[in-house]
């Protein structure tokens, strides 16, 4: 049996230290970062999305990236995209015989590419049209497939069209659309172990300097250049309760302190989908976050 190229995986949840220790692995395994953000992927989103790209270096010294800031946010990039986009970066990487770090928090994008989703190819005229209801696209759809969702693509009708038309156009069932998953890559997939309580604690910290470097004002500046209200709120979190807030829904007070609140709530579900994950059958080694001793063991030992 063909042995399967090799790909590493660094996940938690969000204010984990993800970025920062896959970028120092990186840096001493010769490889390359492959971002698994549903947000990121999209250009002039940066303070909001937590790009963080300092921490790739500046100039010579830069760490090489893929799948951030590939796309415009009028753009549609679904699943599909995504793994698609993924696949071609990790093997572009493989080729270059340098190794592939797939790093994020988006699980179902993680689980995509890391199990090898089949997702059907489908024509452009929609089955469904925007007459139906949020409500009655989720009945569609049902529960256990909306539950994978990231919350801001729960909230998402167009998006949510879009998962129901292909479902509809390729004749299979809510989880046919994950069937015969057909892994392209032996993952080694590492999680950052954090305590809630400090993820709560990162995140106020993380929010206090975004808004900062001026958070609103990228709100602000997307919307000046074309995206809705309502589009912005479909970004989820930071976007969402900003626009709350410039449409006077929310006092600033307000908005700061429901952002908060809901990062963590975020961070909860972000785990629940890993623990989920494992029961499925998929390992994560779990490590503390700033413990690069313990990843690089495990990666060397994996790489052999």
């Amino acid at each position: 049996m063909k042995k399967l190229p090799k790909l590493i995986v660094i996940l938690g949840a969000t204010a984990t230290g993800k970025t920062k220790l896959a970028v120092d692995l990186a840096r001493v395994l010769n490889g390359e970062i492959i971002s698994a953000d549903s947000r990121q992927v999209y250009t002039g989103m940066d303070i909001g999305t937590g790009k963080d790209l300092e921490a790739y270096g500046q100039g010579k010294n830069r760490l090489k990236y893929h799948l951030i800031d590939v796309v415009a946010p009028s753009t549609q990039f679904d699943l599909k995209s995504y793994q698609k986009a993924a696949y071609g970066a990790i093997d572009s990487v493989i080729k270059a015989k340098k190794v592939p770090i797939l790093v994020g928090g988006s699980g179902l994008y993680l689980q995509a590419v890391v199990d090898g989703y089949t997702l059907s190819d489908v024509g452009a005229a929609p089955v469904f049209n925007e007459d139906l209801s949020l409500d009655q696209i989720k009945a569609k759809l049902g529960s256990a497939f909306v539950d994978k969702l990231n919350p801001s693509e729960q909230k998402n009708k167009r998006r949510l069209l879009r998962y129901l038309d292909i479902i509809e156009k390729s004749k299979s069932l809510h989880e046919s659309l994950h069937k015969e998953s057909k892994p392209r890559y032996a993952s080694l997939v590492i999680g950052l172990e954090v305590s809630i309580d400090t993820i709560r604690k990162n995140i106020k910290k993380r929010l206090d300097d975004r808004f900062k470097e001026g958070m609103i004002e990228e709100v602000q500046r997307l919307h000046a250049e074309g995206l809705s209200y309502k589009k912005l709120e479909s970004f989820g979190l930071e976007y969402k309760y900003i626009v709350w807030f410039l449409q006077k829904k929310l006092s600033r007070e307000e908005m700061e302190k429901q952002l908060a609140l809901a990062s963590g709530q975020f961070a909860k579900r972000q785990l629940t989908w890993f623990r989920r994950w494992e029961k499925q059958g998929r390992e994560i080694v779990w490590i503390k976050s700033k413990d690069k001793t313990k990843a690089l063991a495990l990666i060397h030992n994996f790489l052999k």
